[in-house]
């Protein structure tokens, strides 16, 4: 893969974090090991109770720390850290997962990307898991056919690395705090590419990651709900489709879901606890429909998220 000089831009670095301490340490250990020149770090915690916060405060003091009472979610945590970074005028934002860690090479191809091209709005790396073993199904084709391209543009990327530019942030905003967590990252992509950005996979930069390669049954009882819930913020609030087609696209959703748990292959426990996170996400979503077509009406509009 070619090998051309990076020069170096304002980068800052955006943790949220919640309940990570088993986590932290090795993350911004591999963060403050970072080849390419960080302008700064952020880790934003959502009330942790295990001693998260305190451990980033005592052993990584240079780091800094934005502290909420309670768990506001990814994406508005996120948001926090990547609003500080832009008033300390960061040029690129990378929004980093807190049960990651990378070698120190692993923003160098990132930044040889973004920074050659102004219309790149979103770069991520390629995933593997925790022992940086096996790489993440939803990128292996991609890797396999590389050969020695930098750029892979794709529809969406994988959200655990994000690099996002300040471009991008000034046009489409930030991320959409109605989320909480899960899909954010699927809808800035789409919001990237109505406004003209690039969105893709640079294959030079690697990163691991915890929770990929997890089977969704393995989530958590609320991250199996949230990941339902939005998985049908991001459809009914698809500003390309009209509202009927994406209720149509919702209620076939739900009813393959349905027949997932009717034939689950963990049996019943498997089928009840799969069904109840569903049976909740859609009783959020019948009361908060307003609330996300307002969401999906604001962005036809193209007013930003700040």
């Amino acid at each position: 893969m070619p090998q051309g000089p990076v020069t170096a831009r304002r980068v800052a670095v955006v943790v949220p974090t919640w309940n990570g301490r088993r986590w932290i340490d090795r993350c911004l250990g591999s963060l403050r090991a970072t080849a390419y020149p960080l302008s700064a770090i952020f880790v934003v915690d959502n009330g942790s109770r295990d001693g998260t916060a305190e451990a980033v405060a005592s052993r990584f003091p240079q780091v800094a720390l934005i502290r909420h009472r309670r768990n506001r979610g990814f994406a508005q945590a996120a948001n926090v850290g990547i609003r500080a970074a832009l008033e300390r005028g960061a040029e690129f934002v990378v929004v980093v997962n807190q049960d990651t860690w990378a070698d120190p090479s692993w923003l160098t191809p990132l930044m040889r990307v973004a920074a050659r091209d102004p219309a790149i709005g979103v770069v991520t790396p390629v995933q593997y898991d925790y022992e940086g073993r096996t790489v993440e199904p939803a990128q292996a084709g991609l890797v396999a056919a590389a050969g020695s391209r930098e750029f892979i543009e794709t529809p969406q990327v994988i959200g655990a690395v994000l690099l996002l530019s300040r471009g991008l942030l000034e046009r489409v905003g930030l991320f959409d705090p109605l989320y909480f967590a899960y899909f954010e990252e699927a809808d800035l992509c789409r919001r990237a590419r109505r406004a003209g950005f690039r969105v893709g996979l640079a294959p030079g930069s690697r990163v691991n990651h915890w929770h990929a390669l997890r089977h969704p049954d393995e989530m958590s009882a609320r991250g199996s709900y949230l990941s339902f819930r939005n998985q049908f913020v991001y459809e009914l609030k698809d500003p390309t489709r009209p509202v009927p087609r994406n209720l149509a696209v919702w209620l076939a959703l739900c009813a393959r879901e349905i027949g997932y748990c009717l034939h689950h292959p963990r049996g019943a426990r498997g089928a009840l606890r799969r069904g109840s996170a569903l049976a909740v996400s859609q009783a959020w979503m019948a009361l908060n429909l307003p609330r996300v077509l307002a969401h999906r009406a604001r962005e036809q509009r193209g007013a930003a998220y700040v």
